[in-house]
């Protein structure tokens, strides 16, 4: 768990772990924060499971992943967000899955905290084997689970992710699922299962949503050039954004419309940089 400027949140999950019925598990926690707010919370819960805090300096997301699967001794690998919740019994049927199936990694569907509803706006309408072709949609960091001889041959593009001095601010996740099956890994998507995560669009308000559209936007684009996608399902990806900011402006619904707008720009300027970063090389 990469965590930075968080405390609360944290406090969250590690509860949600203590009252985890599977109990076979390790925590490594990479601290990004240059004080100790974290110290005591974490001491705290090593009585029901171990922790090993690892304190980082530089930050980034991608960057503390890779240094803690590092540091990795489990059979199975997890990425949490540091404000993701697990629901009870959720570690179990992790457990279970990889002990009774043949899968090299799982993805889970992500519920807002509160509501029965996906967090993200989105998931698969059905449980299924994950390619090339579905995984754009449940590659999300804190749904996915690989055992670990998966993960010790797959890090993160730490020029991808949430963090300082990253230039793409989101895909990153997305990335490191395709890495994974670049790498020969079968992956396994269960809509039964699922973990709990705040929805961004009950908890931002609209500048920081059009903020952080715009920067997954630029992730997202940098991920289309890095991958190669053929450029007509490329084309629709930069289109749908402001289409879908026309439908909600006409609708009436200008916070969405907005939102939209900054995702549809996200994407066209970071399509842009990066493809001419691409022939500039």
């Amino acid at each position: 768990m990469a965590t930075r400027g968080r405390v609360e949140e944290v406090g969250r999950f590690l509860q949600s772990l203590s009252g985890q019925d599977h109990q076979a598990i390790e925590l490594i926690v990479v601290d990004q924060n240059a004080d100790d707010r974290l110290v005591e919370l974490i001491n705290a819960h090593r009585q029901h499971f171990p922790i090993r805090h690892i304190r980082r300096a530089k930050p980034g997301a991608s960057r503390s992943r890779n240094e803690g699967l590092s540091h990795v001794n489990g059979d199975i690998v997890g990425f949490p967000d540091d404000d993701c919740v697990y629901p009870p019994g959720f570690l179990g049927k992790v457990a279970h899955f990889f002990q009774s199936e043949k899968w090299d990694g799982l993805s889970v569907r992500i519920l807002d905290l509160d509501r029965d509803e996906d967090a993200f706006g989105f998931s698969e309408p059905s449980s299924g084997s994950i390619d090339y072709s579905n995984a754009w949609g449940v590659g999300i960091t804190p749904a996915l689970f690989f055992r670990r001889s998966v993960a010790e041959r797959v890090a993160f593009d730490e020029a991808i992710g949430p963090g300082s001095g990253q230039k793409w601010g989101g895909g990153e996740d997305t990335d490191y699922l395709l890495s994974c099956l670049d790498s020969g890994a079968s992956h396994y998507y269960e809509r039964g299962l699922f973990v709990r995560h705040p929805a961004p669009s009950r908890i931002y308000s609209v500048v920081q949503l059009m903020r952080r559209e715009y920067s997954y936007g630029r992730g997202f684009a940098f991920l289309m050039v890095k991958r190669a996608i053929p450029w007509p399902l490329a084309r629709m990806q930069l289109h749908s954004p402001f289409a879908l900011a026309a439908n909600n402006l006409l609708a009436g619904n200008l916070r969405n419309a907005l939102v939209f707008l900054a995702m549809g720009l996200g994407r066209a300027v970071g399509y842009w940089k990066s493809v001419s970063q691409k022939h500039t090389r």
